[in-house]
């Protein structure tokens, strides 16, 4: 009976342990977006959960060096993997700027989104900073914690496409709360579909070739798509 309550006690302490983790990027954004108002701090902490939790848990708890820590996230080269994921971050690019550029004032008000971002100290010297962080920093650790941590980790208790799909709600429930105060109603929720739809497919990806890198690039496109959208419009 004790062992059975041990045994009960350590599933529910795993399983909270994973909702934390799941649930922790969407808090860091909200406290640094929403009530903070600071893009720059926002990224502080935001990437530096995203950095931080990762390598602890595989440097302290599970005794790695940083090499293998690396390594446990299979960032490597393979053709195919590179090739599909420059394919469909061309894709994810096009679809982009082709969209917002057709149905701008559909999506959002040119103003209104200026004033949101000059709120959120997005603007002036900030924005070449904040704009390299969203093309180069980000897309290496959200892949890294999405697709690389925390698949790994759900996909030891439970199937493949239920551990992608969980990642995939996860990584998109963040970006809709950014989404909702910057774009018209219903666009602001319709527009986390296809962030969904990316999370799903980098996470297939990186299950399919066993490497971060293809999502990786196609992420950074997608970024680029995101920033010439902001220079065209907002800038």
């Amino acid at each position: 009976m004790a062992y059975e309550e041990a045994t009960i006690d350590e599933s529910m302490v795993r399983g909270l342990n994973v909702v934390f983790l799941c649930l922790a990027p969407t808090a860091m954004l909200l406290l640094g977006w929403n009530i903070l108002h600071s893009v720059p701090v926002t990224f502080l902490l935001f990437y530096g959960f995203l950095l931080s939790v990762p390598f602890i848990e595989l440097m302290l708890y599970n005794r790695r060096t940083f090499g293998e820590a690396c390594a446990e996230f299979a960032v490597e080269f393979k053709s195919r993997n590179m090739l599909y994921g420059v394919i469909a971050g061309i894709i994810f690019m096009f679809v982009i700027t082709g969209t917002l550029s057709l149905l701008q004032e559909q999506f959002f008000d040119q103003d209104e989104l200026r004033a949101l971002l000059l709120e959120w100290h997005f603007s002036g010297a900030y924005v070449i900073a904040l704009a390299t962080v969203l093309i180069v920093i980000n897309p290496f650790l959200e892949e890294i914690y999405w697709r690389g941590y925390m698949l790994s980790k759900l996909r030891r208790t439970m199937g493949i496409m239920n551990a992608i799909l969980i990642t995939s709600i996860c990584y998109s429930l963040y970006h809709l709360f950014l989404l909702v105060p910057m774009f018209h109603w219903p666009f602001n929720v319709l527009a986390v579909i296809p962030v969904f739809i990316a999370g799903v497919f980098w996470g297939w990806l990186r299950h399919k070739s066993d490497s971060l890198l293809g999502s990786i690039v196609s992420h950074i496109l997608a970024d680029v798509g995101i920033m010439l959208v902001y220079f065209k419009f907002l800038y």
